[in-house]
């Protein structure tokens, strides 16, 4: 079966949580909630083994050569005797899934992650390689203000951290005007407007239903 997947990619106590329930109102989704960034590192990891794997293709006129294309013609590469890349990309797909729960009633599936510091939003490329029928939701809130002064106790939440959270703001923006083909640029205060909301789903392709969203938003405000 062929997934649909949506992706969460927001930065902490700006609703994103909230957000994750209105997306499960979807018929048959299971987006579930944040990893502490190991699905990033299972992304991070791809690539590091896909560079590993990175044939030189002066050798075949440009054609991917493979581990005997070398060995044949005594040739060996950093990577030479190196795992099988198509192996290695079915697992990391198959590790994703099982992370994702049961799966066997769902048709969309996905999650949410706050963890997209220091640049990683570029792993997103990654898992869009690997399932390509994504849509990534990038999600903030344009009140920094009360993101900072938040009753939340950790220390990311200090009221020191405003810069940190607008070039965090910043990165998710580039990176949905950047990737317009799959990724939306939404925030907390647009959570709110019905309208707003439609348009989402709208992009998402799936049904927006008024009476679950509300439901949403009532039990998650009280």
């Amino acid at each position: 079966m062929e997934f649909k997947f949506i992706l969460i990619c927001a930065c902490g106590r700006s609703g994103s949580t909230t957000l994750q329930n209105i997306i499960n109102t979807i018929p048959s989704s299971n987006i579930c909630g944040e990893f502490w960034g190991a699905i990033n590192d299972l992304l991070q990891c791809y690539m590091n083994i896909k560079r590993t794997n990175c044939y030189n293709t002066k050798y075949t006129n440009g054609a991917v050569p493979s581990v005997e294309f070398y060995m044949k013609h005594k040739i060996k590469p950093a990577f030479y005797n190196c795992m099988d890349m198509e192996v290695i990309k079915r697992d990391i797909k198959t590790l994703i899934l099982d992370m994702l729960g049961d799966t066997r009633g769902s048709r969309v599936l996905g999650f949410k992650e706050v963890r997209y510091e220091n640049n990683k939003i570029h792993l997103i490329h990654t898992f869009v390689e690997l399932f390509p029928n994504t849509k990534v939701i990038c999600h903030y809130k344009e009140d920094t203000y009360s993101q900072t002064h938040s009753t939340n106790k950790g220390n990311w939440w200090k009221e020191d951290s405003a810069p940190v959270i607008t070039k965090y703001n910043n990165d998710l923006i580039q990176f949905a005007e950047k990737n317009r083909e799959f990724a939306y640029l939404f925030t907390f205060e647009k959570m709110f407007k019905v309208e707003e909301m439609k348009k989402l789903f709208l992009f998402l392709e799936e049904p927006f239903d008024e009476s679950k969203y509300n439901e949403m938003i009532l039990w998650d405000t009280k």
